[in-house]
């Protein structure tokens, strides 16, 4: 929530008549099953990880027990907890840990934990996390971070703020919750800035030089000076490359001079394509500190969320390329802003959904800015440059503030990311091999084509590979996406992976490296294909362009830019995924569970089917499929159409029975006399032979005789394959192969018989009437052969 301080709420007289002793797991006073259910409420105040055991611990005591917040932070971490406390302090944090948890919840609850004396109450005793730490690494440990321009300020008029002005806006943030400050120049009395915020209490202070022209330039530096003590770090300048103000040189030379005046950090702000077209800029300064504002982009953008999004790709982008330059480089937006008036967009419910939305994101940002400025009136894009402000031109607060409240004083640090992908180098460096999961002898943390995390499963790890130039970001493990129609029988042991690559080309090959491979046989996508509709799960398998393939000690992702295995579905140069590497544990993994004859898993029936499972049976033999199926015998294809886990010739004609059955329905519609049909034996089946049988139905003479020559050769090849013959034993031009393919049963040949009215060629093959046929059929049912 933001509020590290934690409360023991619950407490017992402890004998003294004076003080409240607390309840908890480890001074339960006697009473092990006492339930405390506003316990259970305040587990949710501390960090993630502290309430997630907490809540454990309550679920395994079937929710008996006193359980409070400094329990949790003792399963935890181990530390010592507080054992007592007044009487008074507990009913008043009783009531405060109630209204943080509401306010928690409800976010902007005017009724109550919006009014300012509720919020000040507390964030004086359950104060906001403040940034720590060294810059610019400070800028990524705490969200509070705010762009300082103070009212009553109008540079064009020479109007400065006085020191009691400048004071009372400081004030104001502060008891906001804001705890880290930008300034943009300390020209005239904006010099006071870090100081008076630092008295205030804000912990850290960046402070700004704009360099608007040399005379101002001057007198910022002679600032210097006075200001340094209470400056954290220096910004020198701010889009004056952009706006031609000053070179490239000039801007080097007066970053190393404030640097060598102050032994002190210092950076530039450049607009976030300067830093795109001219990757060179990422060296200059001690961290990257870009605009991007994507109301001001062109063509402009007035959705939010296409905003967001704007920003965050950017902002991945600067710092993925900033990364490779520099894995230690810290990247955080200076500006990234909404304004509320002058557009019908700018409003202060999206200025509110702006800011909220983007905060979900990887990206690190400075809020901003303060006060409206009414002086910042320019053509275009900046006609809303007076609104930008959270807070109006009078200090009052717009509809971000109390409804981003628990946001922006969260204390959630955003942990270091030397390669800019997403997961934190600490949980990087938690992967096998101490740490390099792709066995690259490179630790992971500092590959930004190279990314390892915990599956959302069982915390077992997984790493994924890229070739360079490709680049990992927006990286995550994540649950089922969909479970209520999740395919049966497939065992997501693995959890799903999301992320997001840039630079990869139009096409690229993943590795996944799993922790635990065992029984890992297929893969899932849950999202849009190239047909459209909504998004669905289908299966990912394949050694092509596009698919998984499945070996021992990894999993191969191909996938294609706009193409199949982009849930994006544009040709961008990002390619984005969500996928699963799972165990199909099915009774008949090798048979299609949504269509037994689609062989290749195409969403049809069609000759391609029957040319899959032949090339597979010439290139294999008949056999017994795996169950379940293992690497590198992986179900790639389903070629067990007639689910008996074997592949033998009767899958290609159970394939090839539907064909002709479709397609004589399909031509003829009944209206032909004449029935046909085609046995075909192997010699390694002895029984059953109407299983062979594939009936063609009612149809031309030309529909059955086509028929019957696909039958036949689809046999041919099968049988060719298993006797090694240089000519295969079918060629139906041939007196020799004639005369084997009237027999019944022979050796490894087929015997073909038409069940006709009179005798027709096809091929060169005469067909006659069977003579064992069954009387008075029509058409001949399964067991004509034999009645």
């Amino acid at each position: 929530m933001g509020r590290p301080t934690f409360v023991q709420p619950d407490a017992g007289d402890n004998g003294s008549g004076a003080t409240y002793e607390q309840y908890s797991l480890y001074a339960d006073h006697g009473e092990p099953d006492l339930l405390m259910p506003w316990s259970m409420g305040s587990a949710f105040l501390a960090t993630p990880d502290f309430a997630l055991e907490a809540l454990r611990d309550i679920l395994q005591r079937d929710f008996h027990g006193p359980l409070g917040l400094s329990d949790s932070v003792h399963i935890a971490t181990g530390a010592a907890m507080p054992t007592a406390l007044a009487a008074r302090t507990d009913f008043w944090n009783q009531s405060l840990v109630t209204l943080a948890l509401m306010e928690y919840r409800h976010g902007s609850n005017e009724f109550l934990t919006a009014l300012p004396e509720v919020r000040a109450a507390l964030d004086k005793v359950l104060p906001p996390a403040a940034p720590f730490g060294s810059l610019p690494e400070a800028l990524t440990t705490s969200r509070n971070w705010i762009a300082f321009t103070p009212r009553n300020y109008n540079p064009n008029l020479g109007q400065f703020p006085t020191e009691a002005q400048l004071r009372a806006d400081l004030q104001q943030l502060y008891d906001d919750g804001w705890r880290g400050i930008v300034t943009y120049t300390l020209d005239g009395t904006l010099r006071h800035v870090p100081r008076l915020a630092k008295e205030i209490g804000f912990t850290k202070v960046i402070g700004g030089i704009y360099w608007y022209d040399d005379a101002q330039l001057a007198r910022e530096k002679a600032a210097v000076a006075e200001v340094d003590p209470f400056v954290d770090a220096y910004v020198v300048g701010n889009e004056g490359l952009f706006g031609g103000r000053y070179t490239r040189a000039a801007l080097e030379r007066e970053i190393a001079a404030i640097k060598l005046l102050t032994g002190k950090p210092v950076a530039t702000t450049e607009s976030g394509g300067q830093y795109l077209a001219d990757p060179t800029l990422l060296d200059v300064g001690d961290w990257v500190f870009p605009n991007i504002q994507p109301f001001c982009s062109q063509p402009a953008i007035r959705s939010v969320a296409d905003a967001v999004a704007h920003a965050t790709n950017e902002f991945l982008a600067i710092r993925a390329a900033a990364v490779a330059r520099d894995p230690d480089r810290v990247v955080a937006l200076k500006e990234t802003w909404w304004p509320t008036a002058d557009d019908a967009a700018a409003t202060q419910a999206n200025q509110a959904e702006y800011f909220g939305q983007l905060a979900q994101t990887e990206t690190v940002f400075v809020w901003g800015e303060s006060f409206d400025q009414p002086w910042k009136f320019e053509p275009g894009c900046y006609n809303q440059g007076p609104s930008w402000g959270l807070y109006t031109a009078d200090g009052e607060f717009k509809a971000a503030i109390p409804q981003l409240h628990t946001v922006y004083v969260s204390g959630q640090a955003v942990p270091p990311d030397s390669d800019g992908d997403g997961i934190s180098d600490a949980v990087e460096d938690g992967a096998p091999n101490q740490g390099d999961g792709s066995g690259d002898q490179i630790p992971d943390r500092l590959q930004s084509n190279v990314v390892s995390l915990p599956n959302a499963v069982d915390g077992r790890y997984l790493t994924l590979a890229v070739p360079a130039p490709a680049v990992f970001t927006d990286v995550r493990a994540v649950g089922n996406p969909s479970p209520d129609d999740a395919p049966e029988g497939i065992d997501f042991r693995a959890g799903f992976v999301d992320f997001v690559l840039m630079g990869a080309g139009p096409s690229v090959t993943v590795e996944m490296f799993l922790d635990q491979t065992a029984g890992i046989n297929t893969f899932y996508r849950f999202g849009q294909t190239e047909a459209g509709g909504l998004p669905h799960w289908y299966r990912y398998l394949g050694k092509g362009s596009a698919g998984a393939e499945i070996l021992a000690d990894r999993t191969r992702l191909r996938l294609v830019d706009g193409g199949r295995g982009d849930d994006d579905l544009l040709v961008n140069g990002t390619i984005s995924a969500r996928g699963a590497p799972a165990a199909d544990l099915r009774m008949h993994p090798w048979q299609n569970p949504q269509e037994p004859l689609d062989v290749n898993d195409d969403g049809h029936v069609e000759p391609l089917d029957v040319l899959v499972l032949i090339n597979d049976i010439n290139t294999n033999q008949s056999r017994a499929l795996t169950v379940p199926p293992a690497p590198p015998d992986v179900a790639y294809y389903f070629l067990d159409p007639n689910g008996d886990d074997r592949l033998t010739p009767i899958d290609v004609l159970v394939v090839i029975n539907h064909l002709n059955v479709q397609a004589a329905s399909a031509a003829a519609e009944g209206e032909a006399d004449t029935w046909y049909a085609v046995w075909l034996f192997s010699p390694d089946i002895e029984t059953a032979h109407d299983l062979f049988f594939a009936e063609f139905g009612r149809a031309s003479r030309d529909d059955a005789c086509q028929a019957i020559s696909v039958a036949v050769a689809a046999s041919s090849l099968a049988v060719a394959a298993r006797r090694d013959a240089a000519v295969s034993p079918f060629d139906t031009r041939t007196e020799r192969n004639r005369s084997q393919a009237e027999r019944y049963p022979g050796s490894d040949v087929a015997y073909v018989s038409g069940l006709i009215d009179a005798p027709f060629h096809c091929d060169g093959l005469e067909f006659k009437a069977s003579s064992r046929r069954c009387p008075g059929s029509s058409p001949p049912d399964r067991q004509a052969r034999f009645c």
